[in-house]
């Protein structure tokens, strides 16, 4: 729904996506995921393990893209902090 209304949105599987069987996270994709929070937690929120979603992505024949502006965020608030020294 979200990807008809908004086909250039990032629609993403977060919270919860632990409770999915690879089945249900396949039709996610297939029906316009296409992002997701990798990794084994999100805040206090438990998710799949890098290399579980590594595993998925290859069963699924899915490339991971690097993260979208990450690293330069990392750096300005590594900046704010030591400015603040």
């Amino acid at each position: 729904c979200a990807r008809i209304l908004f086909p250039s949105a990032m629609v993403r599987l977060s919270a919860g996506r632990d409770q999915l069987s690879t089945a249900e996270q396949a039709l996610c994709f297939l029906a316009g995921a296409n992002s997701i929070f990798s990794g084994d937690r999100l805040l206090t929120t438990p998710h799949p393990g890098t290399d579980a979603d590594q595993a998925l992505f290859d069963l699924l024949d899915l490339e991971a893209l690097p993260p979208q502006g990450a690293l330069e965020r990392v750096d300005q608030l590594a900046e704010a902090v030591v400015d603040r020294s």
